[in-house]
C-alpha cells in the first residue's frame, strides 16, 4: 500500500467517523426535542371516575365538540377490544383497537400494531384522550 492509499483511508476514517457522530448527536437532539415537547402537553386534571364507568361494554367514539364519529367500540370483558362494523372514521380504523384496560381514572385502548391510547374520565362521563391531540378524541359509554 503507498502512501496516497494510506492517506486516502485515513481520511475516509475520518469522514466516517465525523458521520457517525452528526448522527449520534442528531438521534440524541430530536430524543431531547421529543421529551421536552412531551414535558410541555398539559395533562389533563384527574376526575375520579364512578364505580364501573370505565368496564366492559360499547363506547361511542366521539371527535370535535363530542360529537359522536359514528364509530363504535366493543370493550369487552376478557380484554379484547373491537371497532364495531361500519366506522367511516380513518384514525380510528388505523388504529384498529385489540386490547383494552382500566385504571383508577384511565382506559387504555391497544392497537393491533402495539401502540396505545389513554383516556382520562371527564365529569361529563366522557373518556378523553391524554394527552390531547389537535384531533380531539373521546368515548362515552352506552
Amino acid at each position: 500500500m503507498n502512501w496516497s492509499d494510506r492517506v486516502s483511508l485515513k481520511a475516509a476514517a475520518l469522514i466516517l467517523g465525523a458521520a457517525v457522530s452528526a448522527l449520534t448527536a442528531g438521534t440524541a437532539l430530536a430524543q431531547r426535542q421529543k421529551q421536552q415537547q412531551q414535558q410541555q402537553q398539559p395533562k389533563l386534571p384527574e376526575t375520579p371516575a364512578p364505580a364501573g364507568a370505565g368496564g366492559p361494554g360499547r363506547y361511542a367514539m366521539l371527535r370535535e365538540e363530542n360529537k359522536e364519529s359514528g364509530c363504535l367500540v366493543n370493550l369487552q370483558q376478557s380484554g379484547r377490544a373491537q371497532l364495531g362494523p361500519g366506522c367511516m372514521d380513518q384514525g380510528l380504523v388505523v388504529f384498529d383497537p385489540v386490547g383494552w384496560s382500566a385504571g383508577r381514572n384511565s382506559l387504555i385502548l391497544r392497537a393491533r400494531k402495539g401502540h396505545r391510547l389513554t383516556f382520562m374520565y371527564r365529569p361529563d362521563g366522557t373518556w378523553l384522550r391524554d394527552p390531547p391531540d389537535k384531533r380531539p378524541l373521546a368515548l362515552r359509554k352506552y
